[in-house]
């Protein structure tokens, strides 16, 4: 949770499979929680039923600005505990939409309609006279694992469309936290007096790997959105930041910091966020100094820029994501070049 931001809410989501009985209290931090369903039970394949929990734990007082950890403990599906996970809302002092979309929706390609895919769910919102980024925050589960098929390419598909054509995100789902449960969170280009976005999960193979697309449960979805237009303007350029007599400019982050595991993406050089900066070429290396720079930019308290860190570490894993390098490269750069009004 950011320095300084205000706590609001804590929402904490289970799911698993079970044959009789769904698991609807467990233990967080050793204190007791008791879920309500979010749905009904989904006969998913044989005897075996899925069902996701929702419990609102702000009033615990279990999370806060700064790092935080939970543990979980008593959860008892009879078949699988596929995993848990908690949305913080915050007040960061920003102007921003949150909407939540949550349930239990099981899709697998093999299996009769309407289990086939999942719903489309379509978040409205008002136009705005400039493109915006929109940050997508979405909790899947079973995917893969020890019960769904773990060492195997499990092919999922999340198609988004802002208003400027679908994009995909294709192969994100595979246990990113531990067995059988994914947290993942997207940035979407939203066009000026774009109106709704809308996001569909597929088991589906876009990549034509050959293998046999995911199984999965799709249990929340939220969207986070700038409701005024950007008053930033100001930007530092790569260039800039790699002078060494800028270094003390550099705050938050350090010029021998990984790249790799500041963006957390898996790039194709191994380099820090100086070497990021250095670095010639186009596409995916001219991502890496513009997003860079992008830090940079948002860490600055003498920048007024356009994105906020999370919005800039969105977009570059969204542009490992699909392969759109100069789409995510071109955006950041015309906030980086904005003007410097650092020395």
């Amino acid at each position: 949770v950011p320095a300084g931001a205000t706590v609001k809410q804590v929402l904490f989501y289970w799911e698993g499979f079970f044959s009789s009985v769904p698991d609807t209290e467990l233990r967080v931090n050793g204190i007791a929680v008791t879920g309500t369903p979010i749905s009904e039970r989904t006969t998913f394949f044989g005897f075996t039923h899925s069902q996701t929990h929702r419990a609102d734990i702000t009033a615990l007082g279990l999370v806060g600005p700064g790092a935080n950890s939970l543990t979980i403990t008593d959860m008892d599906f009879n078949k699988a505990n596929n995993g848990a996970g908690v949305l913080v809302i915050v007040d960061d002092g920003s102007d921003r939409s949150i909407e939540i979309r949550d349930g239990n929706d099981l899709a697998f390609i093999n299996f009769a309609a309407p289990l086939d895919t999942t719903v489309p769910q379509t978040f409205n919102f008002a136009a705005s006279g400039v493109d915006r980024v929109a940050l997508l925050d979405m909790f899947f589960s079973s995917v893969e694992g020890e019960e769904s098929g773990a060492g195997d390419v499990r092919p999922t598909s999340i198609e988004v469309d802002a208003g400027a054509g679908p994009v995909l995100f294709s192969n994100l789902l595979n246990s990113g936290d531990e067995d059988e449960w994914d947290t993942i969170e997207v940035s979407v280009n939203v066009p000026a007096g774009s109106t709704s976005l809308t996001v569909q999960a597929h088991s589906r193979d876009d990549l034509a790997t050959g293998h046999l697309p995911a199984s999965f449960a799709w249990t929340a979805a939220a969207l986070s959105l700038d409701n005024e237009e950007r008053q930033g303007g100001e930007g530092c350029t790569p260039g800039y930041w790699k002078q060494p007599h800028h270094f003390d400019s550099w705050t938050t982050y350090d010029p021998s910091d990984d790249y790799e595991t500041v963006f957390g993406v898996d790039a194709s050089f191994t380099l820090t966020l100086l070497g990021a900066l250095e670095q010639g070429g186009g596409k995916e290396k001219a991502l890496g100094r513009h997003a860079t720079a992008a830090l940079l930019n948002t860490a600055s308290s003498g920048v007024n820029y356009d994105f906020t860190e999370a919005e800039v570490i969105a977009m570059v894993q969204a542009a490992y994501a699909t392969g759109k390098f100069n789409k995510y490269k071109d955006m950041l750069a015309d906030a980086n070049e904005a003007g410097c009004g650092l020395n």
